[in-house]
């Protein structure tokens, strides 16, 4: 249990301006625009939530949701509120959707520069299964594909395999 309250709510239009700032703060640059948030939301599989810690939103996610799959799109703490959990109870939520629809496995993309991403995605048990050249086309970063699946199905580690089959670890 976390001993710190944090509430998960459903994102809505009026957290837009927050979730912008906090999606700034966090990737600079690389920042959704208010016309990507509000694009990427209209679609009849696109979710947002946000959390919440003493009345303010400390952090959100955007997912996808396929028949069998969970895109996450977009995960952000503001830097306040990191190492208190937020990221956290955000991941929980979406990996107990898991099971639901017939739904077993989350995928997602990070950077290759960001490493606090990939350290905390593996901390939540996601193994990167993909190398994916140039996916952020803004500047030609490579990404890694994480995926986590439900217990009682087996990813394939396709970069383990790589390495093992190459010689290096």
């Amino acid at each position: 249990m976390n001993p710190i309250p944090i509430d998960i709510r459903w994102l809505v239009r009026a957290d837009y301006p927050k979730v912008i700032a906090i999606e700034e703060e966090c990737f600079g640059v690389h920042a959704l625009t208010n016309k990507e948030l509000t694009d990427g939301l209209h679609g009849l599989r696109n979710v947002g939530v946000s959390a919440w810690l003493d009345d303010d939103i400390a952090g959100f996610m955007l997912y996808e949701l396929f028949k069998e799959i969970i895109h996450l799109t977009d995960l952000a703490v503001t830097d306040r509120c990191r190492h208190l959990g937020v990221g956290t109870v955000l991941m929980k939520t979406l990996i107990d959707k898991l099971g639901k629809h017939d739904r077993s496995k989350i995928i997602l993309e990070v950077r290759e520069t960001n490493l606090a991403g990939q350290l905390f995605f593996r901390q939540m048990g996601f193994i990167a299964t993909e190398v994916l050249r140039n996916h952020f086309s803004d500047i030609g970063e490579d990404a890694y594909r994480m995926s986590y699946v439900m217990k009682g199905h087996s990813p394939v580690n396709r970069l383990f395999q790589i390495r093992k089959s190459s010689g290096s670890l």
